[in-house]
């Protein structure tokens, strides 16, 4: 088990320029015929930065409680989940359809499958990175850095982990279960509602509250902000995210591998 929990990152450490690869391929392909190219990672999430700020803290001028949400911004609140959870969102949509969308590869030529939905979580990480990078410069700006944040590199490896399980659970089963991707749009958006990226935790009833604490993005939310808006790090939490993100790694993993000797004859 442990084997097969490591071996797709041997894979791709033994295949960097494979891997690479299909990485810039996804970057280059997502920005192909823009003006701009890929400076668009860079200029998008500063669009959003500001048309988050006006419309949140100069129009709705919408505030906290700075000692329940760690900052009286919304804005500032909003974000350091919003950056998260695009990374996982994109991360998840995109792996959901790396085998099948590249059905003609997997049939025709030998090489570690494993690569397709490792690349299609790297990608956002690179994309969506750049904005939650520059959200960090804002904080840093505003003073608000601390030693909290040495934690933040442990917090982004498992939000990584968390979405590689994911990554490898759904392209596999959308191998043999198509109809999966059609209901994707529909799962991305309950659970975009059911993770706290708008709300503290504290306006939710206590007894949804419990249920909330079911889904790992709950835990990957309240550690981010913990570390950045709080300026405290709790161990507790973290070891409950990081137990649920090497399950749910584990799972996708194990699946992934017992099934992938069936992709090229199903596809």
């Amino acid at each position: 088990m442990i084997f097969q929990m490591i071996h797709p990152f041997l894979l791709a450490q033994r295949h960097t320029t494979v891997l690479k690869g299909f990485v810039k391929k996804e970057l280059y392909g997502r920005y192909a015929g823009s003006y701009a190219g890929v400076f668009w990672i860079v200029l998008e999430p500063l669009a959003n930065i500001a048309v988050f700020h006006f419309i949140f803290s100069d129009v709705f001028r919408v505030r906290f409680d700075a000692a329940v949400s760690g900052t009286e911004s919304f804005t500032l609140y909003f974000l350091c989940g919003y950056f998260p959870w695009l990374i996982f969102s994109d991360a998840v949509v995109r792996s959901a359809s790396s085998v099948v969308g590249n059905a003609g590869l997997v049939t025709k030529v030998i090489f570690p499958v494993e690569l397709l939905p490792l690349s299609s979580v790297l990608t956002p990480f690179l994309t969506h990175g750049a904005g939650f990078f520059l959200y960090l410069l804002y904080l840093v700006a505003k003073g608000s850095a601390g030693p909290s944040w040495l934690y933040l590199p442990l917090i982004v490896a498992t939000h990584f982990v968390l979405c590689c399980g994911m990554a490898f659970l759904l392209s596999a089963l959308v191998v043999f279960v198509r109809d999966i991707l059609q209901s994707l749009g529909i799962l991305m958006m309950v659970w975009f509602y059911a993770s706290p990226v708008l709300y503290p935790l504290s306006f939710v009833p206590e007894p949804i509250r419990s249920w909330l604490w079911a889904n790992p993005m709950t835990y990957a939310l309240t550690c981010f902000r913990d570390v950045l808006l709080n300026g405290s790090f709790h161990w507790t939490i973290f070891a409950l995210f990081a137990m649920k993100a090497t399950v749910l790694y584990a799972l996708g993993s194990w699946f992934f591998t017992r099934s992938k000797r069936a992709f090229a004859d199903v596809l």
